[in-house]
Formats: C-alpha cells, sequence, structure tokens
C-alpha cells in the first residue's frame, strides 16, 4: 500500500513539472521594437506608397510563426479600410546590409528590393531579431488616425499569442 500511495505521489510531482514546464515555455517571450522611423506628411504627397523598416527582436523560448500584425490608432480603435492609412506588413530578409529604412515605392521597386519582402502571415521566425517592413499609403490628414500601438498575433508550440507592442506612430510634424 505504502509503495502505490509513493508511485502516485511521484507520478502527481512529476505531472505538476511537466505540465509547469510546457507552460513557462509557451509563456515565455515577448517582442522588443528595437528602432523607429516616423515620416514627415510631405513624403505622401505623391500618393505612393513609403516603405518604412523597424527593427524587432524575440526575447524567449523557441521561434514563434508570425499570424498577423494589426495596428491600433491613437484613438484606441483598430486601423480600418476606412481610415487614412492603409499599412501592409512585412519580413525584410535583407541579409547583405542593404535593408530598406525608409524610401519610397519607385526606389524600392528598382533596387530590387521588394523582391526580399515576404509576406508576415505564417513568417516562422528563426532568429532573436528581425526586421519588419511597413508598405505605408496615407491620404489624410487625421492626427488620431496615426499609430500609437502593434498587435502581432503568433504562434508557439502549437498555441496562438497575442501582444501588443508600443509604437510611437508613423508621422511626424515637419519643423
Amino acid at each position: 500500500m505504502k509503495k502505490n500511495i509513493l508511485f502516485v505521489f511521484l507520478f502527481l510531482i512529476l505531472g505538476i513539472a511537466v505540465i509547469g514546464g510546457a507552460t513557462y515555455f509557451i509563456n515565455n517571450g515577448k517582442f522588443e521594437k528595437n528602432s523607429h522611423v516616423t515620416l514627415p506628411k510631405e513624403h505622401f504627397e505623391t500618393g505612393d506608397a513609403m516603405y518604412v523598416g523597424y527593427e524587432f527582436s524575440w526575447k524567449g523560448s523557441g521561434y514563434p510563426t508570425l499570424q498577423q500584425v494589426e495596428f491600433i490608432k491613437k484613438d484606441g480603435k483598430s486601423l480600418t479600410q476606412e481610415d487614412a492609412f492603409l499599412i501592409v506588413a512585412f519580413i525584410d530578409e535583407t541579409t547583405d546590409g542593404n535593408a530598406i529604412g525608409s524610401a519610397n515605392e519607385e526606389t524600392v521597386n528598382e533596387s530590387g528590393l521588394k523582391e526580399r519582402l515576404v509576406p508576415i502571415n505564417n513568417y516562422k521566425l528563426t532568429s532573436d531579431t528581425f526586421r519588419m517592413v511597413l508598405q505605408v499609403h496615407y491620404d489624410g490628414d487625421r492626427a488620431t488616425d496615426d499609430i500609437s500601438d502593434m498587435k502581432i498575433t503568433y504562434k508557439k508550440f502549437g498555441v496562438t499569442k497575442t501582444e501588443t507592442i508600443p509604437f510611437g506612430g508613423i508621422l511626424h510634424e515637419q519643423e
């Protein structure tokens, strides 16, 4: 009888340790934005898109698969098709140091950099750092439409998670 109780006790301890470890690895991790670029509204006057690059890092166990990126405006609402901004997020797989900081659509197309941009949906990270490039169309003058936060949905170890990161806007006033 004592052996059965000891066996059950050890089995429970082992089960709790396995569940605790799995929970830790699934929940351990966060994204950090390491660089920020803003553009004056004048850059958008031609109606062409601007491409803006941001450095990010992943701090945690395993490498997540990015599912989607959503942008939150200063007024707290999600960006929609009716807003002044239209943003498409890409991963920049540039490895030769010729990454996009900020550039207009013509420059990105002519330099061949657009071919190195990969859609963010289902992109599996393979390192602790990555570069996200936003293709930004801006048509308006509404300050509340500027971006305050970025919500990243990702999958890690089969579990879908969401993280909101302070973004800091795309526009700045030119002095």
